[in-house]
């Protein structure tokens, strides 16, 4: 199984960083573990889920800037210190995108 992190040009203008480009892409099509849209996962399991290619800090603070432009809303369960709840909001930003290959610059 090949494993990837997409980054839309469209996420990445929006955002105006890639870690938050990343991560508006990751909550867009991860499958929320509760019922009514939230999703409730730690910065481990995040920085795991994007291979390993962000920090945490620079992880926090997308998240903060994603919820700052409204693309996701946070929140903090009472019941575990290290996990934050997202939902994803933005679905009126995000539509599919168009698919562009380049040619990798070296």
């Amino acid at each position: 199984m090949t494993a990837f992190i997409a980054c839309y040009k469209s996420h990445l203008r929006a955002t105006g960083n890639r870690c938050a480009a990343e991560l508006l892409n990751f909550f867009k099509n991860y499958k929320p573990n509760r019922k009514d849209g939230w999703l409730i996962i730690t910065i481990g399991e995040i920085k795991e889920k994007l291979l390993d290619t962000w920090g945490r800090d620079s992880i926090r603070k997308a998240c903060k800037l994603l919820d700052d432009l409204g693309l996701i809303k946070r929140d903090h369960p009472r019941l575990n210190k290290r996990a934050w709840m997202y939902k994803f909001v933005a679905d009126e930003l995000v539509e599919k995108p168009t698919t562009v290959v380049e040619e990798p610059t070296t």
